[in-house]
């Protein structure tokens, strides 16, 4: 089965909270992201995996701690501020450099 037939196959099924274990396709799918960036996540140690004999495959907490582990948050403003536009109801909308 290719790729995109495996990742259907994914959409249709659904990926249940009750599920175990996630392939390489079905934890890129979890997450919302490609195989590559899986396997570049593993390559860089930044998430957690169970390897059975070749084959590598993911709890749902290896998951969501990748997830926690790189939330981005909005910066403050800061004191450089550059104007880049206007909201509809005036509220001016800047940007830090």
């Amino acid at each position: 089965m290719e790729n995109n037939e495996q990742a259907e196959s994914i959409k249709k099924s659904g990926t249940s909270s009750l599920k175990q274990c996630f392939s390489r396709l079905e934890a890129a799918y979890y997450l919302g992201v490609s195989v590559i960036t899986i396997d570049r996540a593993l390559v860089g140690k930044k998430l957690g995996c169970y390897r059975i004999g070749r084959r590598i495959v993911f709890s749902q907490q290896h998951l969501d701690e990748f997830l926690m582990n790189n939330e981005h948050k909005a910066k403050a403003y800061g004191k450089n501020k550059k104007k880049i536009g206007w909201f509809s109801d005036g509220e001016e909308l800047a940007m830090a450099e």
